[in-house]
């Protein structure tokens, strides 16, 4: 079972962390979203969900100007992007909305075309190289990564799959 997918200890109502059990529960609360705070840690009767990032369209990848030359992000299993960036354009889709990034004041390079940091409309997202970059072909360079998206209090982190170039 890929990491990412891997059920987590979760409290949510209660200062107990609770296993979820897999199937249809996990994917739900995959899919919804679970904030940093929930994730095993006390206090968590406070804690609110963020709903993760969404799959993208090439349409609305198109329509923020996050298309060409850059870094797409995906879940490793289903590869369908949830976060896109080609220069100083990114978008990111929530269940509020398709969301346009621009690189935060501190964000640094990252990969060859992105950044790590980016905000925009209330909405942070940073992302985080893990391991090692393989070259796929002339022109892609493919690395596990972490995304983590953040909406006031509440984060939504998953690991997936950063694939950059033309």
């Amino acid at each position: 079972m890929e990491d990412s997918l891997k059920p987590w200890s979760v409290a949510i109502g209660t200062s107990r962390p609770a296993r979820l059990v897999m199937g249809s529960v996990m994917v739900v609360a995959m899919l919804a979203g679970i904030s940093q705070a929930a994730i095993g840690s006390p206090g968590a009767a406070d804690a609110k969900r963020v709903a993760g990032a969404l799959p993208l369209t090439s349409a609305q990848i198109g329509a923020a100007k996050a298309s060409g030359t850059g870094c797409s992000w995906s879940l490793a299993k289903d590869r369908r992007i949830r976060f896109a960036a080609a220069d100083d354009h990114a978008v990111v889709r929530l269940p509020s909305g398709v969301v346009v990034l621009r690189p935060a004041a501190d964000a640094r390079d990252l990969f060859p075309f992105t950044h790590d940091r980016w905000s925009g409309d209330g909405v942070a997202v940073s992302v985080a190289s893990v391991g090692r970059a393989m070259r796929k072909g002339g022109e892609t360079i493919e690395q596990a990564a972490d995304l983590k998206v953040s909406v006031g209090a509440t984060i939504w982190k998953g690991r997936g799959l950063m694939v950059c170039g033309s």
